[in-house]
This record gives C-alpha cells, structure tokens and sequence, in this order.
C-alpha cells in the first residue's frame, strides 16, 4: 500500500474508533451533582466495601427511604434518575463514593478510607443497564443487583480560577505556519508526546471529561498570555497570543464539532470539542473583544412588519430562534455580561460580512434582510436602555439594546 495512503487510513481508523467508542447512555437528565463512572464490583454482608447505607427506593421500612419506588416499568429513565439523588444525598453527606445495589439502593463511603473493589471487580453481568441488559463496558449509567455495586465518584467540573465562554467550531486546514491556533499546549490523547498531559481522554466519562478538559485548556491559555484557545480531535489543547486575530481564518465548520453527550455541537450546547481538523473555540472573560463596532442609535420597530426580522442569535429567549445557552440577566453583571453577549453577536456579524446589526429586548441579535440597511426604516426612538436604567441609552453607548419589541439599538462593524 502506498505510504501516505497507509497514513491517511491509520488517521480515518482511529477518528472512527472514537465515534464508535463513545459511551452509551450518555447524558440521561440532568444532575446538581456531577459523578463519573467506575465499574461494577462485588460486595458481602458483613464487611461492606461501601459501609454507608444512606438511601433507599425499594423498602419503605427503612428510615432512609426516600419516597419513592422502584419504577420497573420505565427503568430506562429510573435509574439514571436514582444514580443521581443518591450522589446528591452522598454530598449531603460528606461522602464522594457511591454504590448503586439491589436495583433501589445507595451505599456510599469515602476515596480515602473505603475500597470500593475489595472483594473484587464483576465482569459477569452483575450489574444492568438498559432494557434489564448486562452493563456494558462502555455503559455510563448501571445498576448492581443484589451483592453488588454499580460505583461511582463525585467529582467537581467548576472552573474557579478563569472563566471562559464558547465561541464557536472553526476548521483547521493544518497548512503549515497557518494554522489558527498553532500553539499546541498540552494533549490528553497521545503519551509519547512531550506535552502529554498525564491525563487519558475518558471517553465513558466523555460528559464529565469535556468541561474538565475545556477548565484546564483554558488555565493553559491564560497562562501563555492568550485570550482565545480550541479543544481538537477529542484531546489537544492549541492556543496563540494572536489567536483573537486568526482562530476563524480557516473558517466556521458547521459537523466537526461535538458536544458533551457526543452529539453535534448545537448552539446552546454547554461544552464542545473539535473533532480532527477542526477547533471548537473558546475565549477567556477579560472584558476584551477582538471585534470593533460604532455604535448608530436606537430606532423604532415594528412587531407586525419587523424592519430587522431575523434573530442570528439569542440570549433572551429559548422559545426564538438561535438560542445560545445563555440567559443575558440584568444584574449586577450586566455591564460585562452584556459586553460579552454583544461581542458574540458582532462575530457572527463579521465572519458573515454583515456591516449592520441590532439588539433587541436586550438580548436578541437581530439583521434585516435581504436589504441590510432598510434598520431605520420607521425613524430613531426612545426605547433604548442600558440593562435596568431608566433613561434612555446615552449617544455612544456599546452597552445598549431595544427593551422590549419595538426597538432595535443598531450597530456597525468597524473595519
């Protein structure tokens, strides 16, 4: 076989074996408390390997028991259900070891005193996932039956010391000396490189390990004095200090993104990550943005005949269109929030060379089309506020938006 086939082959293989390998029953609900997957492993009366029996849907007797039964009948989505109020007990508790037994019980002990696999891992299917099937290996949510738990750890996925928001999924072409984010910071995927991070990608714990990973890309950014850094084929961390000038230079890709539940990177999705040849960007909060806009004014709308009709992004509304995640609030963050939801939409209005966009019920990014400039089409208003003021937007605000539905506050990029 011709040399560079057998490469771009090995390549294809291995972005298809991690499409493949992703954990099953991913993402099931939402949980307060965020745990990740250990295994299946025995357990005996008497010297329990999880001592703490803090929890309970199967026997109503018992003081632990917490309401509710056992639902045989929509076990599907029972027991993810279950794993999570007992992590959440188990927090309550002080523990960060839990043990899902007997279909409706919690155990629970502590990493540093208890060991979970002392009387040894099951591998013959003594734990149970969908459909009353065997756990499978790469299973995220099981159940142990009787003499046996399905255990998990508690884990804690904040970012305290930087904060970041999502940007977008760029494509990398890998052009030499052209790359977006040439700054290759650390990598969880492959240990022969040096800048291996001593980390593995953990693709059963794939929806805990993303917004882990994203944390420490972006602790790396800022410690190299970038603003802008991209999560790649999985488990590469790349970055510049230039990066605010070149990470789209490739492009927007709109299907080598996926989420933390490996699916398709949506806009309101909470983390994402580049597949191969591509970036899922992130940009640290500093109150910067690489985007540079003149603010015009405040002008009357419409709601019956909308002179900026299409909403391209969101922060107001999850019922409208291009909903980003986020709720813009009008708090004591307002100034920097807004500033933020507001660079987000000047992006969007750059990379589609869109020279006009406006922003309405403070939080809406709104164009008119097909013509982009028809924005004062029924004259300049009044209704225009910075978050809670009261008073309309001073001239040459960038932190204004339309309150309600018959304004828009227009701006321009600035080249």
């Amino acid at each position: 076989m011709n040399p560079l086939i057998s490469v771009l082959w090995l390549a294809f293989s291995i972005s298809c074996y991690m499409v493949v390998h992703a954990a099953t029953n991913m993402c099931r609900g939402s949980c307060e408390v965020d745990f990740v997957t250990i295994g299946c492993y025995k357990d005996k009366g008497g010297t329990r390997a999880l001592p703490h029996y803090i929890y309970n849907e199967r026997d109503p007797s018992i003081k632990n028991y917490g309401g509710r039964k056992i639902d045989w009948f929509n076990w599907n989505e029972y027991f993810p259900g279950f794993a999570c109020r007992c992590a959440k007990k188990a927090v309550e508790k002080g523990y960060d070891l839990i043990g899902l037994q007997f279909y409706g019980e919690c155990w629970a002990g502590l990493s540093n005193q208890h060991n979970y696999a002392r009387h040894g891992k099951d591998d013959i299917g003594g734990c149970i996932g969908d459909d009353y099937q065997p756990c499978e290996r790469d299973s995220r949510y099981c159940m142990g039956k009787k003499w046996r738990n399905m255990v998990y750890r508690i884990v804690d996925t904040s970012c305290p010391k930087v904060s970041f928001r999502k940007v977008g999924c760029f494509n990398d072409k890998h052009e030499v000396n052209n790359r977006p984010l040439p700054d290759y910071l650390f990598n969880d995927r492959d240990i022969t490189i040096p800048n291996f991070s001593g980390h593995r990608i953990d693709w059963r714990n794939w929806d805990i390990h993303v917004p882990k990973f994203a944390c420490r890309c972006a602790e790396a950014a800022r410690n190299h004095n970038a603003t802008f850094f991209g999560m790649q084929f999985y488990g590469e961390c790349w970055s510049s200090q230039s990066g605010h000038l070149t990470y789209d230079v490739n492009g927007l890709s709109t299907s080598k993104c996926i989420d933390q539940c490996a699916e398709p990177c949506k806009l309101h999705s909470k983390f994402c990550s580049g597949k191969n040849f591509a970036n899922y960007v992130y940009k640290i909060v500093d109150g910067s943005c690489e985007v540079d806009i003149t603010p015009v004014g405040c002008f009357k709308e419409d709601p019956s005949r909308l002179a900026m009709e299409d909403i391209f992004y969101n922060e107001a509304d999850p019922g409208k269109p291009n909903y980003g995640g986020n709720m813009l609030q009008l708090s004591s963050n307002y100034n920097a929030d807004f500033s933020e939801f507001l660079c987000q939409c000047a992006r969007v209005a750059r990379m589609n060379q869109w020279d006009f966009f406006g922003v309405r019920e403070l939080g809406l990014c709104v164009r008119s089309t097909p013509t982009l400039t028809n924005y004062n089409e029924y004259g300049p208003s009044d209704q225009c506020f910075e978050g809670k003021s009261s008073a309309p937007c001073p001239s040459g605000s960038k932190l204004c938006g339309g309150l309600a539905d018959n304004a828009n506050y227009v701006y321009k990029i600035t080249v």
